[in-house]
């Protein structure tokens, strides 16, 4: 097992924001750069406080339970960032930063003071996404007030298009709703709204080329169990 805690980036309150790497070592340190990388975030919107209990099973299960996942750390390295808005968690805010901004809507261009925690991850990211075989999912985990279960919001097509383009960026949501009974596929959504080009979804999608990118939505609301049935 291979883990690394580090600070990408301090929030304008002063406050860490750590990232999480995890894998398995490889024989040779050339086969470990050639392992694409997963990028998992959580709480840009402070209150949505789903996204740590995923973000915790999560780091949970690749610790204590990595030969479960033997396949997937010997092949890919594992990012994750926990806390991405520390300050408006510690002062109560709903979705905003300390400033009083929705980060989710600063991904086009952020601001390295004003919005140090997107623009040092995402420079993390465009490092990783640039030099070597780049990142192959990227998933924004997040809260919903409405819809039941969990669901992705995903883009319209393959950040190549490409043949099968259409298909590519709903066939990992189509996986994860055929094993689990609390994803719910009708919810799922793929799109590139206008009031949503500055999302860390759109944005990582249109600029670093990752077709996998998504958020997660999993419901302030609560689980449909009738969706066991159908």
């Amino acid at each position: 097992m291979h883990y690394i805690r580090e600070v990408i980036s301090v929030s304008l309150g002063g406050l860490n924001i750590y990232q999480l790497t995890i894998s398995k070592k490889s024989l040779t340190l050339k086969a470990h750069q050639k392992k694409k990388c997963i990028y998992i975030i959580a709480r840009q919107h402070a209150a949505e406080t789903h996204g740590s209990y995923l973000m915790r099973f999560l780091i949970h299960e690749l610790i204590h339970n990595s030969d479960k996942y033997d396949y997937l750390l010997s092949n890919y390295i594992v990012k994750l960032v926990p806390m991405v808005n520390p300050d408006g968690a510690t002062i109560g805010n709903s979705r905003c930063s300390l400033v009083g901004v929705d980060l989710n809507r600063r991904w086009a261009e952020p601001n390295p003071v004003i919005h140090s925690e997107i623009f040092f991850l995402k420079q993390s990211m465009l490092e990783r996404s640039n030099t070597g075989p780049g990142i192959s999912i990227f998933c924004d985990l997040h809260g919903h007030n409405k819809l039941e279960n969990l669901f992705f919001y995903g883009c319209n097509k393959a950040a190549d298009e490409g043949m099968l383009s259409w298909t590519k960026t709903r066939l990992l949501p189509k996986v994860f709703a055929s094993m689990e009974h609390i994803f719910d596929y009708q919810y799922c959504r793929f799109m590139k709204d206008k009031f949503k080009i500055n999302t860390a979804r759109v944005c990582v999608w249109s600029q670093m080329k990752v077709t996998n990118s998504f958020t997660l939505e999993s419901s302030m609301y609560g689980y449909n169990r009738q969706s066991e049935k159908d």
